[in-house]
């Protein structure tokens, strides 16, 4: 399965994933069939690494930034129930720094603007901000971008509505793909 994401001249990213699903979901919905399930199984080859955080190219640790790439990924797809989302809450929570602000790649290291605007946004997405009552504005997973800034600039992005429970399906147990 994870044969999807590497050639022999390159390496996957996650941010691929998100910017394929984007761009197959939003611009070119009637090929969703293949091009989603192609875009979920990739970003199921990325578990969440034992920190709650996740990975978004092979053999590296967790990282925030792909608490963004990932989850918007997945959250276009509507297959946030793939990851743990309490496990990855905790992750990006431990990379605050409480002295100076911001938030790292990692607990411990040194916040930057990069990994605080992407965790941040992956707060928001997974609904954590809501939980805590934290102002916020809602963010789109397409773009990256505040809603009604995205609905002001008339854009439009689309998502695939969740699976009912009853047929949600997990990444091992997928249909395979159409070619």
């Amino acid at each position: 399965m994870c044969a999807l994401v590497r050639t022999h001249t390159t390496m996957f990213h996650a941010m691929h994933a998100h910017c394929v699903s984007s761009f197959f979901v939003g611009v070119v919905p009637f090929v969703r069939k293949c091009r989603v399930c192609v875009c979920v199984r990739v970003c199921a080859c990325y578990v969440q690494c034992d920190s709650g955080g996740l990975n978004g190219r092979p053999e590296k640790q967790a990282d925030v930034c792909y608490s963004w790439w990932i989850l918007s990924a997945l959250a276009i797809l509507g297959r946030i129930d793939w990851i743990d989302t309490s496990k990855l809450v905790r992750f990006i929570l431990k990379c605050q720094d409480a002295d100076d602000g911001g938030i790292s790649e990692r607990p411990g290291n040194m916040a930057d603007v990069f990994h605080t605007f992407f965790g941040v946004a992956g707060l928001a997405l997974l609904g954590h901000l809501d939980a805590t009552g934290a102002p916020h504005t809602p963010i789109d997973p397409a773009f990256a971008l505040p809603v009604p800034l995205v609905t002001k600039l008339g854009l439009r992005s689309q998502t695939v509505a969740p699976p009912s429970r009853s047929l949600a399906a997990k990444p091992d147990d997928a249909a395979p793909c159409e070619s």
